[in-house]
């Protein structure tokens, strides 16, 4: 069965205002359109474009069905720790137990379940405008753990300071769509992050963080940033004037550049963007994925130089223009930054600090809403916490590559319960679990054993899995996510 769903974008602060409308083909509201969810996350549901059975709701429609149809949506998810069936969305916090009475503790080491009318993993189109804050997302045990241990302090799930809204974990794959998408991922060598902080200029302040890089541990200097430790504010402001320094210091140099004669012929003026993104001014990312082999952790060469040095001060620019003063301006100079280009993908797992800068992308993940901040946000940050989730062990870019089967490319990203089917064109695949496709581009009929949907620009279904074997003929990208 085949069943059409829509969603609203979600307007956070960062997203773009034009992207997904320019993407899908929809009117804009006017204002920032950052991530439009697809799935059962109670944080915004899809709806059912033709209600079916009373149900309004994709989720509604889930539980309704009952054992089969739900059971297939997650039947593949791999153990990650148990977890209970029902997650509370009132100010009420009880004591969580499963359908069977037994608490999550007590149910054992090998579930993971989401119950009627959830889906285990959650599809979304992202639009980052602005960047978005420093992050984290847990392990399944310290999920569960952190879950029980707030219901048990009696702490509101819509408590600003609740950390963990529910036990499961996060981990998630980012898919460029966007011509390229800006990102920082995990902590790379602290000495080259020392290398880049010295290329930033001379100055005492600089040189001081640089030998407290190579000298410290980093989970130690990461500590003393994020909590604006002594010095941490003058240096916050060193960096950034230096930053500032480079980006002068370039505008010069192309100044008297512009002003030498001509060589060539002035290029042709470009055309506007496809992806509905303001271009920001050019950072150029220090890693790509070239000569990446392996799934889960590509293994890009680094070598340093001005396009390292220049990155890195592109980087503190932004995040200088849109949060002055915040110590994560400094912590970006610990982590990997990338640029992506369209169709390139990053698997952030379990304990990855990450932002997303700018870009459109289409993102997949364990439909879970626990995230651990690190700065770069108004919104809570829980130091103790997100210092016992990280993993401070320096990390090569996480590229992720995927497998050509059928005519799709697929990104399935070891241990996570979830894959990712980007087809363009004409494509065959096989169905395990449920799934939801959306069209990005042109037009295809998807076949199924049990029947077909026409899918156009900016359609969106659900699939159940007795759909079993697929079939896509026709000219269109989709993107399918299903359990794995």
């Amino acid at each position: 069965m085949f069943l059409r769903i829509a969603n609203t974008p979600r307007p956070y602060a960062w997203g773009s205002t034009t992207a997904i409308s320019s993407l899908l083909g929809t009117e804009a509201s006017g204002g920032p359109e950052a991530e439009l969810w697809l799935g059962t996350h109670p944080g915004s549901p899809s709806r059912l474009v033709q209600p079916v059975d009373g149900a309004q709701t994709l989720a509604e429609w889930l539980e309704r069905q009952g054992g089969e149809v739900a059971a297939s949506a997650g039947a593949s998810v791999p153990a990650l720790g148990a977890v209970p069936v029902d997650v509370p969305k009132t100010k009420e916090i009880r004591d969580e137990t499963t359908a069977a009475g037994t608490s999550a503790a007590e149910k054992g080491e090998n579930s993971f379940e989401f119950g009627e009318g959830r889906l285990p993993f959650l599809l979304k189109i992202l639009a980052a405008g602005g960047p978005l804050s420093l992050q984290a997302h847990p392990t399944p045990e310290q999920a569960i753990a952190g879950f029980e241990r707030e219901n048990a302090a009696g702490i509101p799930l819509d408590a600003p300071h609740r950390n963990y809204k529910d036990p499961y974990p996060k981990p998630e794959i980012i898919y460029a769509l966007s011509d390229t998408f800006d990102a920082l991922c995990g902590f790379r060598d602290p000495q080259l992050s020392a290398q880049i902080v010295r290329a930033l200029g001379p100055d005492d302040r600089l040189e001081q963080l640089a030998a407290r890089i190579e000298s410290r541990p980093l989970a130690e200097v990461f500590e003393w940033l994020i909590t604006r430790g002594p010095g941490v504010d003058e240096l916050v402001a060193a960096v950034t004037r230096a930053a500032a320094a480079t980006a002068a210091a370039s505008s010069a140099a192309g100044a008297a550049a512009s002003a030498a004669p001509a060589a060539s012929a002035p290029p042709a003026a470009s055309a506007p963007p496809a992806d509905g993104l303001p271009k920001t001014k050019e950072i150029p990312g220090e890693t790509t994925p070239q000569g990446v082999d392996g799934a889960e952790s590509g293994h890009s060469s680094f070598v340093f130089g001005s396009a390292a040095a220049d990155a890195a001060a592109g980087t503190v620019r932004m995040l200088a223009a849109e949060y002055p003063g915040d110590p994560g301006i400094v912590i970006s100079l610990l982590l990997n930054r990338v640029t992506l280009r369209r169709g390139e993908a990053l698997y952030l797992p379990a304990g990855n600090i990450h932002a997303y800068l700018h870009g459109l992308g289409v993102e997949l993940m364990v439909a879970s809403d626990n995230v651990l901040r690190g700065g770069l946000t108004p919104k809570h940050i829980d130091v103790g916490e997100l210092l016992a989730v990280l993993d401070f062990a320096p990390q090569p870019v996480p590229w992720l590559r995927p497998v050509r089967s059928g005519g799709a490319d697929i990104f399935r990203p070891t241990d996570a319960g979830f894959e990712l089917a980007v087809v363009d064109g004409s494509a065959s695949l096989a169905l395990e679990t449920s799934a939801i496709a959306i069209c990005t581009r042109g037009e295809a009929t998807v076949t199924g054993q049990e029947s077909s949907v026409r899918l156009v620009r900016g359609d969106s279904v659900f699939i159940t899995a007795s759909e079993g074997a697929l079939t896509v003929e026709g000219d269109a990208e989709l993107f399918i996510a299903s359990g794995s």
